[in-house]
């Protein structure tokens, strides 16, 4: 799944998975998307400082 439009917290575009064999962050960066801009949700914070793309923490806060 591909956010159609950037998280509104985050202001970032998350791939949340792919199910497909095309690496859509790679097509996302061919078409000009920094990489800073690209969250890769299928993996955990932890995961994505590993990686070239944004590490993002999303705090829940209870109202």
């Amino acid at each position: 799944m591909l956010s159609k439009q950037p998280h509104k917290k985050t202001r970032k575009i998350w791939i949340q998975w792919n199910r497909t064999e095309d690496d859509i962050a790679a097509e996302l960066v061919a078409l000009d998307v920094s990489k800073e801009d690209i969250v890769l949700g299928f993996h955990t914070p932890y995961m994505r400082q590993f990686t070239d793309f944004a590490v993002v923490h999303i705090l829940h806060h209870s109202q």
